[in-house]
C-alpha cells in the first residue's frame, strides 16, 4: 500500500509495509530502562528516608533515657516505638538499636544495619550508627 504526505508543498511517496512496527520495538526498550532507573532513583530515596527514621528513633530513645530516673528499658520502648510507627517491611526487619547507659552517656547504637537493594544497579547499603546523650544526675 502506497501513502503519500506533503512536506513544503512537494509530494513524497513511502511503502509503509517496509516499517510496520519498528518504533514500536524501540519505545518498549525505552520505557523499559527509564522504569528501571526510576526504580533505582526511587530505592535511593528510600534508603535515605529510612537512615533519617533510625537517626531520630535513636535520638528519641537517648533523650527517652536521659532523665535521672530513667532506664534502659524506657530507651528501647521509644526506639521501638518510633520505628515500628515510621519503618516497617524488609528494611525496618534489618534495624535492631540497642541501648545502655554507662560513663555518664545514654547510648544508643547498631553497628550492622544493612538497607537491601531493589535492583542489581542499586547495592544493598550497610552502615552503623550511635545515638549519644548525657545520663542526668541526682545532686
Amino acid at each position: 500500500m502506497l501513502t503519500s504526505s506533503t512536506t513544503s508543498g512537494r509530494r513524497f511517496w513511502a511503502d509503509a509495509r517496509d516499517e510496520r512496527g519498528f518504533v514500536t520495538a524501540q519505545y518498549l526498550i525505552v520505557i523499559a530502562f527509564t522504569l528501571f532507573l526510576l526504580t533505582a532513583f526511587l530505592n535511593v530515596l528510600v534508603f535515605q528516608y529510612a537512615r533519617g527514621v533510625v537517626r531520630g528513633a535513636m535520638d528519641a530513645g537517648a533523650r527517652a533515657g536521659s532523665p535521672a530516673f530513667a532506664t534502659e528499658v524506657d530507651c528501647q520502648a521509644a526506639v521501638d516505638r518510633y520505628l515500628s510507627q515510621l519503618l516497617g517491611g524488609s528494611i525496618g526487619a534489618t534495624v535492631d538499636p540497642t541501648c545502655s547507659i554507662g560513663g555518664g552517656f545514654v547510648i544508643v547504637s547498631d553497628p550492622d544495619i544493612t538497607f537491601p537493594g531493589w535492583t542489581p544497579l542499586v547495592p544493598d547499603w550497610t552502615f552503623s550508627m550511635e545515638a549519644r546523650a548525657v545520663k542526668e544526675e541526682l545532686p
